[in-house]
């Protein structure tokens, strides 16, 4: 037979209060943590709608489950390839050939959580694009995380979530700015 997967969660989302960490991440089974430091950095409601899409996306289309596939998979088969004691060339050979593979795997799937972020929230009452903002004021920023390294460039996100959105009609949304201004001051 075929296996299912659930892409519909009760999501339960946790705020970590860590001022100086710019990042949010989902776990399988729905859950999903904001640092207080990216929620300070976002400007409006929107943006943080954005950020939330695009962590559930990646819950939704399995990036996890297949993140940790693939790694521990090659980490298997490169033990198996250079045996139990491999010399220390072989074990930096192995590692860049697992760092590369995941780093091209895991850009692939920021793009789709883009692109689906972008579907969820243009059926909302959201601005779908404000994703796109986030991302442009983070690589203006004087110190982009460095999370950026290892995920594709701002300006080409920006692009590929415009598009996206175009292609759905282009329908402009709310960003909810005071709302979430009264959020932010609620924070520690």
């Amino acid at each position: 037979g075929k296996l299912k997967y659930k892409d519909r969660f009760a999501w339960e989302v946790y705020i970590i209060k860590n001022d100086s960490v710019l990042n949010a991440f989902a776990c399988p089974g729905g859950y999903m943590y904001f640092y207080t430091g990216i929620i300070k950095f976002l400007d409006n409601e929107a943006q943080l709608a954005g950020v939330m899409a695009h962590e559930m996306a990646h819950a939704d289309r399995r990036h996890s489950t297949d993140q940790l596939t693939k790694v521990y998979g090659i980490q298997i088969l490169l033990g198996i390839l250079l045996g139990n004691n491999p010399t220390q060339l072989e074990q930096l050979v192995a590692g860049l050939a697992s760092g590369l593979s995941t780093l091209a795997f895991s850009r692939q799937h920021e793009y789709e959580a883009d692109e689906y972020a972008v579907k969820y929230l243009y059926a909302t009452d959201y601005h779908a694009p404000a994703l796109g903002d986030f991302f442009i004021k983070m690589g203006n920023a004087p110190r982009p995380p460095a999370f950026l390294s290892t995920h594709p460039d701002p300006g080409n996100r920006v692009d590929a979530i415009n598009k996206v959105w175009q292609s759905l009609g282009g329908k402009s949304g709310e960003l909810f700015q005071s709302r979430y201004q009264d959020f932010k001051n609620t924070l520690p």
